[in-house]
Order: structure tokens, then sequence, then C-alpha cells
């Protein structure tokens, strides 16, 4: 299998222009529309947490922190917009921190963690190279979507990963100029309820070579392509600790990487049709045909997806076997039990 390259030039630009400033006491900071977002979080120390509330806010020269233990956190990703002015990114390279409920667009790259830390219910969207970057290990990007990011130099991606026992849980990467959802090096990461749709760059997922026990389950590749020809859905190291188990690829041209030696898929693996449909948050909700609803692997209750997330837009949670692909967030309803069967635990009760 020829490995995928990446340059990473977010990160070489992040570590050319790191700023020092003094910083003041740790402690709890609310910013405003109209604040200096940019000078609060990087003069915020270890143990800060700033909340940023709903707001469009311009910054030049990124945001970039190098302390350890910073929270910065959104009041919605719908709401709480960042933007870039393409320079620099979102970027704390302190462990043990967290970026949650915000979009960050038109960055270089949108957002950089490394070790411990944790993205989540972000969006990452039109940035000049990737969307989300993780330098580091035993980090986690959940319930996350990257879009639309250019990836300048053809083989970033949506979200990219270099590092070990990362997870990336329940994301949505579609229309990137490179790699969807890309593990360039680690061993012991996971890819779950994942989602990579139409990126132009060459593949829906991509694990390299020498990458080992790396699992990816739940996920859909569909429509991806490499520039105008056939692309790949999965793009995984054939190394045998590695798995594809419950994923389907679909309108790829290479669905499962054989033309690169890639892993074969496992079991649950199917190559059909996903039937996406529109919905109050997307484009790629699943249609009520979707081979892809209750062929996962497990029940959404083991994933954590039962309640406030859906596949479809009926507003229904989903609450069998869980579903296969990205679950948008959703205020869903739980279907009711018929009238006898509630009457029957009631009985028991």
């Amino acid at each position: 299998m020829t490995k995928f390259r990446s340059s990473l030039m977010p990160i070489i630009i992040i570590s050319s222009f790191l700023i020092f400033i003094m910083p003041v006491s740790a402690g709890i900071y609310h910013v405003f529309p109209g604040d200096d977002i940019k000078s609060i979080i990087e003069s915020a120390e270890a143990g800060s947490t700033i909340y940023v509330h709903a707001g469009m806010y311009s910054v030049h020269g990124g945001i970039v922190t190098t302390v350890g233990n910073i929270s910065i956190i959104g009041d919605s990703p719908y709401t709480t917009i960042i933007d870039g002015n393409g320079e620099i990114s979102i970027s704390i390279s302190g462990n043990n921190s967290m970026i949650k409920n915000l979009t960050a667009q038109n960055f270089s790259s949108g957002i950089y963690i490394t070790n411990n830390s944790i993205i989540e219910n972000c969006i990452s969207r039109n940035n000049l190279y990737s969307g989300i970057v993780v330098i580091g290990n035993n980090s986690i990007i959940r319930n996350c979507i990257a879009h639309d990011n250019q990836a300048a130099d053809a083989l970033n991606g949506g979200i990219v990963i270099d590092g070990n026992s990362n997870r990336i849980f329940n994301c949505l990467a579609y229309k990137n100029g490179g790699v969807g959802i890309y593990i360039v090096d680690g061993d012991y990461n996971s890819i779950e309820n994942c989602t990579a749709s139409n990126g132009v760059g060459g593949a829906g997922f991509v694990v390299n070579l020498p990458c080992e026990n790396t699992i990816l389950v739940n996920c859909i590749a569909s429509n991806n392509s490499y520039f105008g020809d056939e692309g790949e859905g999965f793009s995984v190291s054939d190394h045998p600790s590695n798995s594809i188990i419950y994923c389907n690829s679909w309108g790829n041209g290479d669905e499962w990487g054989a033309d690169l030696y890639g892993k074969s898929p496992g079991v649950g693996c199917i190559s059909e049709d996903p039937k996406y449909t529109s919905g109050p948050l997307g484009s790629y909700y699943l249609s009520l045909g979707s081979p892809c609803i209750d062929r996962g692997y497990l029940s959404s209750e083991y994933w954590g997806l039962q309640y406030g997330y859906v596949t479809t837009n009926t507003g229904q949670c989903d609450t069998k076997r869980v579903d296969m692909g990205f679950h948008y967030p959703c205020n869903c309803s739980v279907p009711s039990l018929p009238i006898g069967k509630l009457m029957e635990i009631l009985h028991k009760e």
C-alpha cells in the first residue's frame, strides 16, 4: 500500500508564530462580541475556562496558547463563530485541554490540540489546510463536522491525526480538498460512527503504513474522488491488527483500497447506496430506506447515541441497533411503547 503523505503545514506555521504572553490568574472568563477574544484566551493561565458567547469574532494571527488545562467553550457551533482571516489556527499546544461548542472558519488550519485533550461539538470549515488536527496521544474528537477545508498541499484533510490511542467518534467530514479523515501515523487509534463523503483529495478514510491496532467501525465513505478521477472509500494499512467492520463504502471507485493493497473489509461491511436525504442541519441524514439503518455494530446505547442524536430526519432517536455513520444532534423523541407492553411492565412492577 502506498503511503499518503502530508506536510502538516499548519503545525509548522503554528510553531513559527507562537506568542508568549505573561498569564493572569486562572479563572472563569466570559467573552462577548466586541471583546478582545485573542488576548483573553492567550493570557489565560493553566486551569482557566473561557466561555465564548454567541456572536461572530474576527481574529488576526490566530489564537495560540501553550499552557495546558485550558477550556474554550462556545454557546453552540451554530452561534459562536470565530473567523481567522486566513491566518494560523485556534491552537492549544498544552495538554489536558478542551475546545467545545464553536465554529472555526477561514484559518490556515481550524483547530489544533495535542495530548489528552478533547474537541467536542465543533465545526471547522473553509480553512486553507486542515479542519481539525491532533498531534499527540490520548485525545478525543467527537460530534464534530469538518467541511470545505481546502487542504492546499493536496493531502491534508478534514480531520487529521498523528499520534497514538486517539479516538474520532461521531464525526462528519465532507467536501474537503484532502482526505476526509486521515490517520497519518500512530497505533491504537479508532474511528467510530463517522461519515466521510464528497471529498476530492483521494479517499474518505486513510490509515497509513505502518499504523497498527486501528479499528474503523460503523463508518460510511461515499462519493469520494481524486480531483475528478476515481477515489477510494477506505485506504487502510493492511496490518493484521487493523480492522474495518460494519462499514459502508459506496460510489468511490476503489471502495476498499484494493489498488493500494489496503485492508479488506471485515464482518458487517457492505457496499450499498446510503441514500442520504436533507434535514434541518445538513444533507447527510439517512432516508428511511437506507441500508445503513440498524446495520452497525451493537446497540446505540452501547455507543451513547440513543438519546439526543439522529441519523434520519424523522425526529426520532436511534434507539435500537446503531445506525452506520454520523448522527446529527437533535432534541429527538423516543418511540413510545405500545399500551399493551406498558401495562405488562406496570403489572410486573
